[in-house]
């Protein structure tokens, strides 16, 4: 009935399947194992620090609650869990040694608080948890430094004359030494932020930004500045649609044009996310959170995600967003 882990031990200890399999099956089992089953009804899923993980062998768990350690056998997960990281668990003591309930799960740094939230409750019930359960698998949610949903937004124009176009591009935008690429920033909390930029690809003008609000800015921007440009195509891209893309894709049996489409949308995804607000990490961008000793370790969390996620849900050859961003950040 179950095919995921998570949700079968929801089932078994929140929803009653272990009391009723005690309740039917107590006569034919031994009286020692009824004792032990017994005593994991109440077991709930509690929110840990992982203070050591021995590949094959088990981790330490610290309950952030209680602040007790246990020492938890995992032949599994204990290779892939990190020392440092949060973690949610069911910890079934069975004789002198503790065991999971069910599979150790990540917990995502923009969930800590809810996670937070729904260990303290009295309250919460299965489909509480089954709700968050699903929200850890879906990719971080981002926003740019305006605080809009990150949407990767490109526009196509022709125009008359690229070396007016040029020009003009170069009077409204801070265009880069070779003329082909003329960049628009903006000014919070007193800092400059990249909102999109503007590039020369072959006879075209190409207009990209990192959201709908600042791509409807920088595109009448550009019509503006260049008398008769006019709009030849336009697309919008999601993070969610951009990793699904990547996802489907095989890369044997893709053409080279549409491989190179996909990289690029990829590339300029994941180079734009360094410079975007972050609100996990209070705001800042990933590259200003490199040089922010308290919030330097969140964004190696978020990282983490993102390459777990990627684990997952392999699909590309090539570079991934996780590794695109690492060398922008430096750490490669």
């Amino acid at each position: 009935m179950f095919t995921d882990r998570r949700f079968a031990e929801l089932a078994l200890f929140d929803e009653g399947l272990l009391q009723q399999f005690i309740d039917e099956r107590e006569a034919i089992l031994p009286a020692d194992e009824v004792a032990i089953a017994t005593g994991w009804i109440g077991r709930p899923l509690a929110l840990h620090d992982v203070l050591e993980a021995r590949a094959g062998a088990g981790v330490s768990l610290r309950n952030t609650q209680t602040r007790e350690i246990s020492w938890v056998v995992e032949l599994t997960a204990s290779g892939d869990i990190v020392e440092g990281e949060q973690v949610m668990a069911r910890l079934l003591p069975t004789g002198d040694v503790v065991r999971l309930g069910g599979p150790i799960m990540r917990v995502p740094l923009r969930l800590r608080e809810s996670v937070v939230a729904l260990t303290g409750d009295a309250d919460t019930a299965a489909c509480d948890w089954a709700g968050w359960i699903g929200a850890t698998d879906a990719p971080p949610i981002i926003q740019n430094r305006e605080g809009e949903p990150t949407v990767m937004c490109m526009s196509r124009f022709a125009v008359p004359d690229l070396a007016t176009a040029r020009q003009a591009l170069a009077v409204v935008l801070e265009p880069d030494e070779d003329g082909d690429l003329f960049v628009q920033t903006i000014e919070l909390d007193g800092e400059h932020h990249v909102r999109g930029w503007v590039t020369i690809e072959g006879d075209e003008v190409v207009v990209t930004t990192n959201s709908i609000a600042g791509g409807d800015l920088l595109t009448a921007l550009v019509r503006e500045a260049i008398d008769g440009a006019v709009l030849v195509d336009e697309a919008t891209r999601t993070q969610a649609q951009i990793m699904r893309e990547l996802q489907e894709l095989d890369p044997t049996g893709v053409p080279t044009e549409a491989a190179e489409a996909a990289a690029q949308s990829l590339t300029q995804y994941a180079r734009s996310w360094v410079d975007v607000a972050i609100p996990a990490l209070g705001g800042m961008s990933p590259r200003q959170a490199m040089d922010d000793p308290t919030r330097r370790e969140d964004l190696m969390a978020i990282l983490r995600e993102f390459e777990q996620h990627e684990h997952a849900h392999p699909a590309w050859t090539g570079d991934t967003p996780s590794s695109i961003a690492r060398a922008e950040l430096g750490l490669d």
